[in-house]
């Protein structure tokens, strides 16, 4: 038994070589003085101008104005029972004047607000953004960036002379394929994903990770083919659990999996080890549109990530089932490239696409949440993930987002949550909601995994053919592939589900019958598939 990026896991990293390079330019110097030591928020800032005072009863007016006078300030404007005291340029020294002043209750500095922050690396705003945004990260950056928390990255290795990997950040880490201390990625997967994850934020180049302040530690379970053995699997999962990994992202997934399929013993075990450790584990739910999660992710009390696009639709690719437990962007993600994937005059970064790379964001704020909240346990971790996601889909719980989408901000409890991106049913999702059919008519199958139902009244005997019309898109790949059955008015199916023809061609069902009442299903082939 193997395990292997499932398809689509890459989208691209180099010509040349079955992938592609961005037409990315060189990452300049970091050009401004900013630091990335620390986190954001671990040191408040006040303003240098105003203080807030509170009296106490009865001591107001012209006692008041004279007692601020004296400390150097003017009494200012009055917010819900506190003065504000204007002190420009000397609010350090007006409020420690102020206090233990008579009539003086209480005095506070008044903090310094900032815009969720924005990281100056080179790529951020262009390439990252857009998709960051959609998980709220500018605001969750602002409490922490991961710093000292140990995330373990089980993949194909990773390129130690990436500039946004290298330093005192990246351990020594483990090969599990080749049996030595020296994780090379030969694939590159593992060299995307750990810069999705854990890339230096605010440096002055290239991408912000997601706990871009985090230490990583790659372990290499993967070859050059992005393949491995469950025993090297088990053996790197144990190891990193042992190396005291709060959290463990594995990008990978059982190979040749068709259907539903047990999990091997010995996986199973490894993953009960990290999460007896305290370990958060983070896993892909698999690229082949199909519902089922494939192991790792589908084991219990391991965080299944399944991948949205930028427009917070399931990705065509995505692995879905009741196992999944969040989902987030998994389309077109910049990660960190190997040096030799890359030709000049191109930046070593490369986009991926598939549940490989919407797994290392998630695995990045259990990151975050561990450094924010130490004393968490892995359960709660994920618990807060979890419960903070933002709704989508049908309401509640859901195979095909989960929970939701993850909300990285209110995860980090930095913010309040969004509003749900709830979807409304039509009303014939069901038998006995059909609608008539006569004729012609449109329909929609909305949300992910809505099912249509219709009937027609046939008067005699003779052969009953229903076809369904599959409407143009501009994305082949998101077409619609519609299933069709046929059944009877005591739901009994006349015929099997047809589903013969290609993505975005007319499909028809077919049988004889006798006069009565029959009903035509229809659903998309994928349920993940965008809506058709």
């Amino acid at each position: 038994m193997h395990l292997r990026r499932t398809r689509l896991l890459m989208a691209a990293l180099v010509a040349g070589a079955g992938l592609a390079v961005p037409a990315i330019q060189p990452a300049a110097a970091a050009s401004d003085a900013r630091t990335a030591a620390g986190s954001p928020a671990a040191t408040p800032e006040f303003s240098p101008d105003r203080v807030l005072v509170r009296f106490s009863a009865g001591f107001f007016g012209r006692p008041a104005a004279a007692a601020v006078e004296a400390s150097g300030g003017r009494l200012g404007d009055e917010l819900f029972g506190w003065r504000v005291v204007e002190a420009p340029g000397r609010a350090a020294d007006v409020a420690r004047r102020l206090r233990g002043a008579p009539g003086v209750e209480t005095v506070e500095r008044d903090h310094i607000a900032r815009a969720a922050l924005e990281p100056n690396d080179t790529f951020y705003p262009t390439h990252q953004k857009p998709y960051l945004d959609q998980v709220r990260m500018p605001a969750a950056w602002d409490a922490t960036r991961g710093s000292g928390v140990v995330v373990a990255v089980l993949d194909s290795g990773v390129d130690r002379t990436h500039p946004d990997l290298t330093g005192t950040r990246l351990l020594a880490g483990r090969d599990f394929i080749n049996g030595d201390n020296d994780p090379e990625d030969d694939n590159g997967h593992g060299t995307l994903v750990t810069g999705v994850a854990a890339a230096s934020i605010d440096n002055g180049r290239g991408i912000a990770g997601i706990a871009g302040e985090a230490t990583m530690l790659p372990v290499k379970v993967l070859d050059e083919k992005g393949e491995g053995p469950v025993s090297a699997i088990a053996k790197g999962i144990e190891w990193a659990a042992d190396q005291r990994a709060r959290v463990i992202n594995l990008s990978l997934g059982l190979a040749g999996q068709s259907g539903p399929a047990p999990e091997p013993p010995v996986l199973r075990a490894a993953v009960d080890y990290a999460l007896s450790k305290d370990a958060v584990v983070v896993a892909a739910a698999g690229n082949d549109g199909s519902p089922w999660t494939a192991y790792p992710a589908a084991h219990p009390g391991v965080l299944a990530v399944t991948a949205i696009d930028v427009q917070n639709r399931l990705a065509y690719f995505s692995d879905w089932s009741v196992a999944t437990d969040v989902a987030a962007p998994g389309v077109n993600i910049l990660g960190t490239a190997r040096a030799a994937d890359v030709k000049p005059p191109n930046a070593p970064y490369g986009w991926g696409t598939g549940t490989s790379f919407a797994a290392p964001i998630v695995a990045g704020v259990a990151t975050l949440i561990r450094a924010r909240s130490p004393n968490l346990t892995d359960r709660e971790v994920g618990d807060r993930i979890r419960s903070s996601a933002t709704d989508a889909g049908p309401s509640g719980f859901d195979p095909y987002f989960g929970h939701g989408i993850l909300d990285a901000a209110a995860a980090l409890g930095v913010a309040g949550s969004r509003a749900a991106l709830i979807y409304t049913r039509d009303t014939n999702d069901s038998m006995p909601g059909a609608s008539a059919l006569a004729g012609s008519t449109e329909g929609t199958i909305h949300p992910e995994g809505d099912v249509d139902w219709y009937y027609v009244d046939v008067t005699a005997p003779g052969t009953l053919s229903l076809t369904v019309n599959p409407p143009p898109t501009q994305e082949p790949v998101l077409a619609f592939d519609p299933v069709l059955q046929i059944f009877d008015a005591q739901g009994v199916g006349v015929t099997t589900p047809v589903n013969l023809k290609k993505k975005g061609e007319p499909e028809t069902a077919s049988a004889l019958v006798a006069a009565g009442r029959y009903y035509l299903k229809v659903r998309n082939y994928h349920g993940s598939q965008s809506p058709g």
